[in-house]
This record gives structure tokens, sequence and C-alpha cells, in this order.
């Protein structure tokens, strides 16, 4: 079968890049959930001539808890004269350094190198030591807004929700004070793996990234002579102690990069700030609510990640022909589990399309879930809790006053933009 006739839809073929998309995505992805929950589309990872998407709750959750779907199938080729299998990626030349680096990521192993790597990196993301970071978060936010108070007015995201966490896991790294906006910069340079990333894209990612690399192959020199207390200091210890056991040297610069990249940049902690402030300013009482009764945090952070999730979507890789929703999926096939649709599945969440600061259980699935569930999460979460509290308290009058710009990537529901005044 060719793509085409692949599935009879009752809807036109998805189109993930549209500006309906960018703007409002929602009314889009339930339409489909209602009338074509398992449809084949264009694909919204690079160098796929095309995917499943799915948008129901129950199918996102069995899907990503299912052992024949994973990461890393096929090799990716690179440049117009790759001639192996179909199911095999092709994405151009300039690409090469991305894909060779950020397949080597945590986030895109199966197992067993991704129990390895998370057992490695996941001493530092326990409830007890994050806590203890608790004090230091609040510091960092109560400082980005004493730089801009006096102005009456800011971007929200640029100037509040992107450095705050870039400051955080700079120090849990340990990286030097000062070269924050060396790794910001790269990091922005690598949120571009979309459905029509440019050639031009693709050289600037690929150059950061070995610029990045090069930076932390340094760092980690020196500091195997000159050891700090840092995240990036145990990692190095592990590598040193247990060797290829841990992680290869490669890997250990690889991952370290990634958890910069993950905790720092839009797709957790940034997106979550940032969206997460826009739902309040259009939805004022529940700013009000949440002003006045500060238990209501812890929920209303989840009600943020539920409502605009920053991660639309994740992606697996069929391992053998499976079946799901009634469709038949070959092996090899790119399955794209639409995260944000789940969590507006009205089969799961009452009142689903509303903004419920009182919301019951709230099992959304905005990190994701399986073993693949973000590791960066519970730190986003607290990330988020500190900023909101901080800002209900400095900033109590908080009032947007320019049209929110979304980042325009289809994979990531991110502002690059959000003016207010205070």
């Amino acid at each position: 079968m060719t793509e085409n006739t692949l599935v009879e839809s009752t809807l036109d073929r998805y189109e993930p890049q549209t500006r309906e998309l960018e703007l409002d995505p929602y009314p889009t992805y339930r339409r489909y959930r209602e009338t074509d929950p398992v449809h084949w589309g264009h694909s919204a990872l690079a160098g796929y001539r095309g995917a499943w998407y799915l948008f129901g709750h129950d199918d996102a959750v069995a899907t990503l808890r299912d052992p024949r779907l994973g990461k890393q199938r096929r090799p990716v080729e690179f440049g117009p004269n790759a001639t192996s299998s179909s199911a095999a990626p092709k994405v151009p030349a300039a690409a090469r350094s991305f894909f060779s680096t950020a397949r080597l990521w945590l986030v895109h192993r199966d197992p067993p190198d991704h129990q390895r790597l998370r057992a490695a990196m996941g001493q530092a993301f326990t409830p007890r030591s994050l806590e203890k970071m608790r004090p230091r978060i609040e510091a960092i936010a109560v400082d980005l807004i004493d730089a801009v108070k006096e102005r009456g007015e800011m971007d929200f995201i640029s100037e509040f929700a992107f450095p705050l966490p870039v400051i955080v896991i700079a120090e849990m790294l340990g990286l030097p004070s000062g070269d924050e906006a060396l790794f910001s910069a790269w990091s922005r340079k690598l949120q571009v793996v979309d459905v029509n990333t440019s050639e031009r894209t693709w050289q600037e990612a690929s150059a950061a990234i070995e610029e990045a690399k090069s930076y932390l192959r340094d760092f980690v020199a020196h500091r195997r002579k000159h050891p700090g207390d840092g995240l990036a200091d145990r990692l190095i210890h592990l590598r040193d102690r247990d060797g290829d056991g841990a992680m290869s040297e490669e890997e250990l610069i690889a991952n370290i990069l990634f958890l910069f990249v993950a905790g720092a940049g839009f797709e957790t902690t940034t997106g979550l700030i940032g969206n997460g402030m826009l739902c309040l300013l259009q939805h004022p009482e529940a700013m009000a609510k949440l002003t006045a009764d500060r238990r209501l945090m812890r929920s209303a952070v989840d009600e943020m990640l539920r409502f605009e999730s920053p991660v639309q979507m994740t992606n697996r890789i069929a391992f053998e022909a499976l079946e799901i929703g009634g469709r038949h999926i070959r092996d090899g096939d790119s399955v794209i589990v639409m995260l944000a649709a789940a969590n507006r599945d009205s089969a799961v969440f009452e009142d689903a399309d509303s903004f419920r600061l009182d919301r019951g259980r709230n099992r959304h699935h905005a990190f994701g879930i399986g073993i693949h569930h973000c590791l960066g999460g519970p730190l986003a979460i607290l990330e988020g809790e500190v900023a909101f509290d901080v800002l209900l308290r400095r900033l109590p009058r908080m009032v947007s006053t320019g049209t929110p710009q979304w980042s325009g990537n289809v994979s990531l529901r991110v502002l690059r933009s959000l003016p207010v005044a205070f």
C-alpha cells in the first residue's frame, strides 16, 4: 500500500504545520479525536514521509506503555542519496551533527541503554534533592523580578520564563557562572526538529551542537582536575568509576548537554511558566482564586500542564506490525502520540476545554508516560510552583499588554513573546 491509500480518513490528511494549529490547535484535535482518532498524516518529524497520529487518551497511554514501540528502530540517513529502507528517516546532510549527538540523549534511547543512562542521571531529581533547591529557585525568581519591577513592564518569556530555568539548571550542573548565555543561545538553536526545518536551520543547529560539545569537553577535562559538587561532576565521577558501564565519554558529553537543553529549554519549565502565566492572564477569576489560596498551587500547575501542554506530541517507532485503534501499524511506521489532545479528552477529563484550578484527580500526561516519562518533570513542577508563588506576591497586578506570540514549532506549544505590565 502507498501512503496515500493507507487509510480512508473521514477528515482531510492531517497537516501539522498550519496557522490555525499555531493559534489554537484544540478544536482540530477534538475533530480528529471524535472522528478519526488513529489517523495517517504528514509527519511532524524531520525525514519521515508520514506518520500515524493518535488523538485519544486511552490509545496514547496504551501506546506509550507498549514495548513493541520505541525510539530508535531505523538508522537516520543523511543527504539525497540514501537508498536503504523507506522506513528510515531521511534528513539533510547538514543535520548529521545534530542527529548523531541527539541520538545519544537519554530521551532517544531504548532499553537497555535507556535504563543504564537514566539510573546514572536520575539521582539529581529525587524529591528530597529537589526540595533542597526551593530557596535558591525563589531567590533567582525574586532577582529577575527586581531587575524589571521599576520599569513596570517586561517581555515575560525573555525576561522571566526563559532565564529562570536556565540559571537553575546551570547551577545544578555546576557550569561556570556567566556561561549561561552561551548555553541559552545554543539551546535555542537546538529546538529545531520540525516539519519544514530549513537547510540553514540545520546548519545552525549542527554548528551549535559542535560548539557546545567542544565547550563541554574542555569543561569535563577541567572538572576532572578540579572537581566540584554539581550534577555534571557526579556524572563525570560515575563515568570514571564505572567506565562504559555507566556511560561512554560521548554519552557523557551529549547528556550533560541534554540536561541543559531539557532543563532550561522550551520543552518543560519555560513552556510551563510561560503557558501557565497566559492561562492566568486569560482567566482572571482563576488568578484571583490562586492569589487568595496558595494551597491550590500544585493543582494549578497540573492544570496549566494539562490545559496548555508545552510538549504537544511525542514519537515512537513500531518495532513490529501491530494494531492500534483498529488500524494496522506496519513494522517501522512512525507513531506520533498527541499528548495535548489526550490531555483534552472529554472521556477522561470533565469539562475538558475549561481551565479549572480545582480539578480533582488530574491524570494529565504532559510529561509523557512509561519509561520515557520526563526525567525533569518534578523539577519543572517545583520551579513552576515557586515561580507563580513569587509572581503573585511581587507582581499581583500583572496584565497582558500585547498579543502573545507562539513559537510556530508544531511539536512544542510554547510562547516566544508575552508582553506584560504590572
